[in-house]
């Protein structure tokens, strides 16, 4: 991490305050009720000014499972350089 780095981004974030369980939702990929749910979560990340930093850390920390900078767990893992 650089010196001019945001170590405070989330602060800042729309989520902020907002139910976690709205970010991780239950069922099976492709299920009609997940989707929703994921599409909610991905309307507060939509308007977010920090989902940048929001999607880097959710990549560094390898983050498998929840809407994280605006992308899903199944997202980001074509995104990860590991994958």
């Amino acid at each position: 991490m650089g010196p001019t780095a945001d170590v405070h981004w989330h602060a800042r974030a729309a989520c902020r305050g907002v139910d976690g369980r709205v970010f991780y939702p239950v069922g099976a990929s492709g299920c009609p009720d997940r989707e929703r749910s994921e599409a909610a979560a991905k309307r507060y990340c939509a308007t977010c000014p920090v989902v940048e930093p929001c999607r880097r850390h959710a990549l560094s920390l390898g983050a498998a499972e929840g809407v994280w900078g605006g992308l899903t767990g199944q997202e980001r893992a074509g995104l990860h350089p590991s994958r």
